[in-house]
């Protein structure tokens, strides 16, 4: 479980002998805690791990079966890659056998504001 600031929370789990069972694997609040809500597109599977990214203003998830970024406070997920990770600290992500890895944020990057647009 992590947290974005005193009101939103986003807390990852699941099975991990299951880690392609993505049913139950994240829940959300938006108010401190006293109601949660299950993801409506949650993670490709078991999470271990989550955290926000004040530079990207988005969340990050990672489990056995790869990692997951939210746009909209762990509302809905998308898969970011494959790989397989137990823990972030960001920008870092670490794996079995020492496997340690550098999150490349020119390949997340934060999306555009609705109502702009950079076409000319």
């Amino acid at each position: 479980m992590n947290y974005r600031d005193w009101r939103r929370w986003i807390a990852v789990g699941g099975d991990y002998t299951k880690p392609n069972v993505s049913i139950g694997t994240t829940a959300w609040t938006a108010d401190g805690g006293k109601q949660w809500t299950a993801s409506t597109t949650p993670p490709h599977g078991f999470r271990s791990a989550v955290q926000w990214s004040e530079n990207l203003k988005l969340w990050i998830t990672v489990g056995t079966n790869g990692s997951d970024i939210s746009r909209d406070d762990g509302k809905t997920w998308q898969p970011l890659d494959n790989g397989n990770w137990n823990a972030l600290s960001l920008p870092f992500v670490v794996g079995p056998n020492g496997r340690i890895a550098r999150l490349n944020s020119t390949a997340v990057t934060p999306e555009e504001p609705k109502g702009t647009s950079n076409s000319k």
